[in-house]
């Protein structure tokens, strides 16, 4: 046997847990499996996102983000790429051997030519991407459940980031190089080179104290609360030359090596992924959210920026042109502007206005686009657009609104049209956008709006009196579960819409809004008095009066049941007794039963019944027979037929492996089940209840092997039996 399975059977049934601290400040992990997304908006860096043919292999729950590990990994957050789940990354470090087991024997062209051994679990992450700057650079840490007991074994979990493009010349397929180095090295970075030995500079070890004795080194961890991986590296940058402006591809890949067990990750540090930098132009209106510039009333501007990093010290000029899908024209629609502008020494930014000229011509709103005239073109940045419209006057107009003696209105006016912020001046002296008052007879209001280009708009409304409004709620009805379509009438006066609450038996209030018919059916939910409490319409708090009579005619169930006499003796019985309704009745069981009113004949078990009568009422019932508590003499010693084989294969067939019982037999616990492969991994246990396994591990299906179960059942006399033995799983 391999000394790694050795190690493993030892670890598994020899760990005593000794740290369950909370996780408050654990690293926090997500699954994502949204690569774009991942790529895009976490790994690159800049405005310059020219990346594409961004794809991935792999299980979907290896791919996710991380967060909250700035103290940890030395990475505060980013892109996570495991060869099992990626949130067993969650602390606390509570097992040397962590897993996710896919069993999809997967590979890589790249990977196994430096693995020492079979790939599993493979995943990748590749793409895409046109540098600007003759260098590429990015952040990660790589992190591994085997540290440190693995160290110099075959069983050392691998991965490499290998670049292919223009002047690249590597050993890998298309000419790449894996550019996962050690600092100042060409050795490249794994669990044999980086470890509690070899360049333990850049290695934090995070062993459980029976690892760290295993490896004869220090037990003095500072993360087993906080990270779930028992060793990881400090953070590393892959760095490599480029062509600006050619396409290159990179592949992240992470794999399982010489088993699939023990899981592995990289780490990527968000935005660290740095393409370069080019300067960048977006188009801006002052004080103003949009982009829009108004003709002789707003103007905009062109806000050039210079690359990150870019020398403060020296002044940085920047050419543009103007797009030839624009559609305003220099010269009439805006005053003409030159193609370069230079950002001053110690500044950042440097603002090109545009001034919008008035030309006396009702058009559609025009473009104005610039494209920044450099060496590589950016996938944001590059180009930004600048909107000229005509300013249009604004549109004002009321809703008719009554009010109610007493009672204060809401005037609210409908605005469209003109350029906003817009100012109110009401002719009460309220300069609100919405106006509330209380008036004693009918009134007059006006208001003026003016627009942010001083166009103003002047309307009126007069406020005249209305009744207080009713509404009533009557009715007596019938209801019961099941039955559908039941109301009670309510009816409105007044002006739509109409909102009003109502509570069921003194509950709590239920309220209902909007409602714009004047004969309203009020849905019934349950039996009971249903009372209107308050009604309001568009305009008045009205009076609610009325109550609603809900009468319950539903079914009531008594049930009667007679155990079985021994354990797994079918010989129980259930009697129904239907109180209320209307006969006919419908019985369904949720077993076949040999009398639907009365079934007999019946194993220990769980049923459900239900029954529907003539007008539609509904009642469930859940009934269960339990075994005898106590067990009669002739009810017979246990009795089971346990199979050496099973298929797990869908086709419903001997998908299980499952225990079976006599009719006589009198297990009154199964203590406990314990199913392991050849090396003694527990793949299956269970207590309290019935063995059925379907041959998967973490959700996974198992290749066909031989397995040892041990199970323990407690009998009738108190006796406890323990069988052993094997079981084949065969496709």
């Amino acid at each position: 046997m391999p000394i790694k399975y050795i190690l493993i059977f030892i670890l598994l049934f020899g760990i005593i847990p000794l740290f369950a601290q909370p996780n408050g400040g654990s690293i926090q992990t997500i699954r994502n499996n949204e690569v774009i997304n991942l790529v895009k908006d976490v790994f690159i860096k800049g405005n310059c996102k020219n990346v594409n043919n961004i794809e991935a292999s792999g299980e979907p729950i290896s791919f996710g983000q991380f967060e909250n590990a700035g103290n940890i990994l030395g990475l505060p957050d980013g892109i996570m790429l495991s060869t099992g789940d990626v949130l067993s990354a969650i602390g606390p470090n509570e097992s040397v051997e962590t897993t996710t087991s896919f069993a999809n024997n997967s590979t890589d062209k790249d990977l196994i030519k430096i693995a020492t051994n079979q790939l599993l679990d493979v995943t990748v992450l590749e793409f895409d991407f046109v540098p600007l700057a003759d260098e590429v650079s990015f952040q990660y840490v790589f992190a591994s459940e085997e540290y440190c007991e693995f160290v110099g074994t075959i069983f050392n979990d691998v991965f490499g980031f290998f670049v292919s493009g223009p002047g690249i010349n590597g050993e890998f397929e298309n000419g790449a190089i894996n550019v996962a180095k050690l600092p100042d090295s060409e050795d490249f970075v794994s669990i044999n080179t980086v470890n509690h030995i070899l360049n333990s500079d850049i290695y934090v070890k995070n062993e459980l104290e029976e690892d760290a004795n295993n490896c004869l080194v220090t037990f003095s961890p500072d993360h087993l609360n906080t990270i779930e991986f028992d060793g990881f590296t400090t953070p590393l940058t892959a760095r490599f030359e480029v062509i600006p402006c050619e396409t290159y591809h990179i592949r992240l890949v992470v794999g399982d090596v010489g088993d699939d067990k023990l899981d592995s990750a990289v780490f990527l540090r968000s935005k660290s992924f740095n393409l370069g930098e080019l300067a960048s132009v977006k188009a801006v209106v002052p004080n103003r959210m949009d982009t829009i510039a108004y003709e002789n009333c707003v103007d905009g501007q062109f806000v050039f920026s210079r690359p990150e990093g870019s020398d403060r010290n020296v002044p940085f000029p920047v050419d543009f042109i103007i797009d030839n899908n624009s559609s305003a024209t220099e010269g009439i629609d805006f005053q003409p502007i030159e193609r370069s502008i230079t950002i001053p020494v110690g500044q950042n930014n440097f603002s090109l206005p545009i001034q919008s000229l008035m030309d006396n011509e009702n058009e559609i709103t025009e473009t104005l686009t610039v494209d920044l005239q450099q060496t590589c073109q950016c996938e944001e940045g590059s180009q930004a657009t600048l909107k000229i419209a005509d300013p249009i006057l604004p549109k004002l107009a009321f809703n008719k609104i009554d009010a109610c003696t007493n009672q204060s209105f809401t005037i609210k006016p409908q605005l469209n049209n003109g350029v906003s912020p817009f100012t109110f001046q009401w002719n009460n002296g309220t300069t609100d956008s919405i106006l509330t008052d209380l008036i004693q007879q009918p009134t007059k209001y006006y208001l003026t709006v003016t627009d942010f280009c001083q166009n103003q708009q002047t309307d009126s409304i007069t406020i005249n009196f209305q009744s207080i409004p009713i509404a009533t709620l009557s009715g007596d009805t019938d209801y019961c579960e099941g039955k559908s379509n039941v109301f009670l009438p309510l009816n409105f006066n007044g002006n739509a819409p109409w909102s009003f609450s109502y509570a069921i038996d003194n509950g709590t209030p239920i309220e209902i809004e909007n409602i714009f018919d004047v004969d309203y059916n009020l849905p019934v939910t349950q039996f009971g008095t249903y009372e209107l409490l308050n009604f309001s319409d568009a305009a008045c708090i009205g009076e609610a009066t009325g109550i609603g009579i809900v009468n319950n005619v539903g079914l009531e169930l008594e049930v009667e049941t007679m155990l079985p006499s021994c354990p797994n003796i079918a010989d129980g019985a259930i009697e129904l007794k239907i109180l209320n309704g209307q006969m006919p009745f419908s019985i369904l069981w949720s077993d076949e039963v040999n009398d639907a009113s009365a079934p007999t004949q019946l194993p220990a078990g769980d049923y459900s019944v239900t029954v529907i009568d003539a007008q539609d009422c509904i009642i469930s019932e859940s009934i269960t027979l339990m075994n005898p508590n106590f067990i009669d003499i002739e009810c017979e010693n246990n009795s089971i037929y346990i199979p050496n084989a099973f298929s797990p294969n869908g086709d419903g067939v001997n998908d299980f492996f499952e225990i079976f019982l006599a009719n006589n037999t009198t297990i009154q616990k199964i203590n406990k089940v314990e199913i392991i492969d050849r090396w003694g991994n527990l793949v299956y246990s269970a207590k309290g209840i019935m063995p059925k396994w379907d041959g998967t591990f973490n959700g996974q299906p198992l290749n066909p092997a031989v397995f040892r179960y041990t199970i323990i059942v407690a009998i009738n006399n108190s006796q406890t039996d323990v069988f052993q033995g094997t079981i084949t799983l065969i496709k």
